[in-house]
């Protein structure tokens, strides 16, 4: 998991707007700002990875704020909260430097996540009901 640890900000010119927007409405949790002329609120987003890996913190996200996510490296679990889409939990399995999880998060949907971090940058790519989105970060 200390691969993982650092600050990373939103690559800006990786993101797909379209499919964020595809994306967030499969999770169908609260709207977050999309629009091209909002780009500067993602640019906003920085995520901390610290504790040996274990503390995943998103500062800045738009339309929810601040969120965390806990890692039980002995249990393969995580749990954390948001006010997008509230509590979530669930089972990971960190395996040749990729992290997946799956997990529950509002209204019982199962998210699944893939990252890993390939030379400066960090990919998460995020699954829920068959709808995929890459949140691509740089390291700071």
């Amino acid at each position: 998991m200390e691969t993982f640890v650092g600050t990373w900000k939103p690559a800006m010119d990786r993101l797909d707007y379209a499919q964020m927007q595809k994306f967030i409405s499969a999770m169908a949790c609260q709207t977050v700002p999309l629009a091209e002329e909002q780009k500067e609120e993602w640019a906003d987003v920085e995520l901390k990875v610290e504790a040996n890996g274990t503390v995943w913190t998103y500062h800045k996200y738009p339309g929810g704020g601040d969120s965390t996510m806990n890692f039980d490296m002995e249990g393969k679990t995580f749990w954390g909260k948001s006010r997008q889409c509230g509590e979530h939990q669930g089972w990971f399995e960190l395996k040749d430097g990729k992290l997946s999880t799956e997990g529950t998060i509002r209204g019982g949907k199962m998210l699944q996540t893939v990252t890993y971090v390939s030379g400066d940058e960090l990919i998460n790519t995020e699954t829920i009901n068959g709808v995929s989105f890459d949140f691509v970060y740089k390291k700071e």
